[in-house]
């Protein structure tokens, strides 16, 4: 369906025009999937209906598990794709069926979605924010299945040439922790990591060797997932850092901020986007994270259309997911899929195979970036540390704000390419 290239392209321009001259909007399964969005909403640009074959994508996302239950940044990756079946076209004009399976951090259950995914004949699968990749991505890829998301971290993930991502992950993360740190004249931080061999083991390798780059000290520290973690963070201050960073998912994090904020610890607060959903805000208050500098994916709250498209894609698709925190990786994970394959096109005539997607995925270039503020991404090659990453990190780019009362404000974008020596 290569033909269908520039009506793609006309309907992306159509719906940023629309956006634009638009008034701003407020910010498991396919039944948490709301009704459709009228094909005459603005903000959503004109109806473009999927007529094509149904393909199957896998979603793969950390939910039902009591530990941590990351369920509205599947949701918000289901929103993505029913908006693409009803204003974009579909994946080339081919209706999307999300065949969700949820990571259970158990690796058996995880084993158990990747014969599902085979068996489903997907052609890709999204990661959502998944914490048991490696027990699905050798599978998948083996038989051929591309797997693409927004945040890699396991090995498996990092490691792989059939993975694509549209956001940079903790690899960015790392390097624009360090290259603010070196920015704003750091010497020494301290990075509180939560206990996990993937997230440990990415700091301690790629981490130490990017911040000693930067010229900047480092130590790290790991918290456990839940519990009080105030002994620990106690000891990462013992040295009088210059700032705290913190990489860890939400139960971890809102555990660090909570002993923060009871040492009363002075030091900025250097956090990613899993740290600041507003229910960590809510049971902390506004001022465990007054002043605290925020890396992100994107960016869901500001007057750009790109902000505009995603607050009202949620409202109309997946209303009551939590729409801030981690939710926006479901969304660019699925959507930055979906514009990635639709610039290139696929074959005409026959069934979509993983291997088709996976070339239009090695193909794609300059793709508007999903809350990317007029970022783009380009997947014909890594954009970060080649010589440690095998997957195909999209871009370099990582936005970032400053909290104040508990609201973020404008957005920057820092780069982190040249410190990777990119």
């Amino acid at each position: 369906m290569r033909s269908t290239r520039t009506r793609r392209a006309t309907a992306f321009v159509v719906l940023t025009l629309a956006v634009a001259t638009a008034c701003a909007q407020p910010g498991a399964s396919p039944e948490r999937v709301a009704t459709p969005a009228a094909p005459s909403d603005p903000l959503l640009g004109p109806a473009d209906p999927a007529t094509g074959d149904t393909v199957r994508v896998g979603l793969f996302n950390v939910e039902d598990n009591p530990q941590a239950d990351l369920s509205s940044t599947g949701d918000a990756a289901e929103a993505a794709a029913a908006y693409a079946n009803e204003h974009l076209g579909g994946l080339d004009g081919h209706r999307i069926e999300v065949v969700r399976c949820a990571d259970k951090i158990d690796p058996q259950s995880a084993t158990a979605c990747a014969e599902e995914f085979v068996r489903a004949g997907v052609v890709a699968v999204v990661a959502g924010q998944p914490t048991t990749s490696d027990a699905v991505l050798p599978t998948t890829v083996g038989a051929g299945i591309p797997w693409v998301g927004s945040s890699p971290l396991s090995p498996s993930e990092i490691a792989s040439e059939d993975a694509f991502f549209f956001g940079s992950g903790a690899v960015g993360l790392l390097g624009a922790y360090a290259q603010y740190s070196h920015d704003v004249g750091y010497d020494n931080v301290t990075i509180y990591g939560v206990e996990s061999p993937q997230v440990l083991g990415l700091v301690g390798t790629i981490g130490r060797s990017i911040f000693a780059r930067a010229g900047v000290g480092m130590q790290v520290v790991g918290v456990p997932a839940g519990g009080d973690a105030t002994a620990r963070v106690e000891e990462g201050l013992a040295d009088d850092p210059d700032a705290v960073l913190v990489i860890a998912e939400r139960s971890a994090c809102q555990s660090v901020l909570a002993a923060l904020h009871t040492l009363d610890a002075p030091q900025t607060r250097l956090l990613g986007t899993g740290c600041v959903d507003q229910g960590i805000i809510g049971a902390l208050g506004e001022s465990a994270i007054d002043n605290a500098v925020v890396f992100a994916v994107g960016d869901p709250s500001g007057d750009h259309p790109e902000a505009q498209v995603y607050r009202t894609v949620m409202q109309q698709y997946a209303p009551d997911a939590e729409p801030t925190g981690l939710t926006t990786l479901g969304y660019v994970s699925m959507l930055g899929f979906i514009r990635a394959v639709n610039s290139v096109g696929l074959p005409d005539g026959g069934e979509v195979s993983g291997e088709q997607v996976a070339g239009a995925l090695r193909e794609a270039r300059d793709v508007p970036r999903p809350l990317g503020n007029s970022s783009t991404f380009s997947c014909d090659r890594s954009h970060l540390a080649p010589q440690l990453v095998q997957a195909t990190i999209c871009t370099s780019e990582v936005l970032y704000t400053t909290y104040t009362a508990g609201l973020p404000g404008r957005y920057d974008k820092i780069d982190v390419g040249p410190i990777y020596g990119g």
